[in-house]
């Protein structure tokens, strides 16, 4: 099935899927971080003895002090804000390359059917069988 999806598209066009299922594995690891951005959240929310050393050493290497949970919080939800933020802006510019590829490859499919029939012979047409 898929060599003949394959058979219907031009090289240009070949190489336009290859960009789109490459934007597909980069959505899809948005999605995925999207969902791994809720732990950190999570963990500090429910979990009582949680160990901010890790965080505090990422953090020394922007030259961020947060000293109070209120501040690690915030940390968190911002972050969550602008994961989903650009996730929602890849995914906006994903489907409408992926919308762009199948209207270029609808309009030149029919164009190409249309011309095909429109240069034929009238006693081809006369042998179609059509029932009305």
């Amino acid at each position: 099935m898929i060599k003949s999806i394959l058979r219907l598209l031009n090289n240009n066009e070949k190489k336009y899927l290859n960009f789109i299922l490459i934007l597909l594995c980069i959505n899809s690891l948005l999605e995925l971080i999207s969902i791994a951005v809720f732990y950190p959240i999570l963990t500090l929310l429910f979990d009582n003895n949680y160990d901010f050393k890790k965080i505090d050493n990422i953090l020394d290497n922007f030259n961020i002090q947060i000293n109070s949970f209120n501040g690690y919080l915030n940390l968190f939800l911002s972050l969550i804000l602008i994961t989903f933020l650009l996730k929602n802006l890849f995914n906006f510019y994903f489907f409408y390359q992926q919308n762009k590829f199948v209207r270029e490859i609808r309009l030149r499919l029919s164009n190409e059917l249309i011309d095909k029939y429109m240069y034929l012979t009238y006693p081809f047409f006369l042998k179609k069988h059509c029932q009305v």
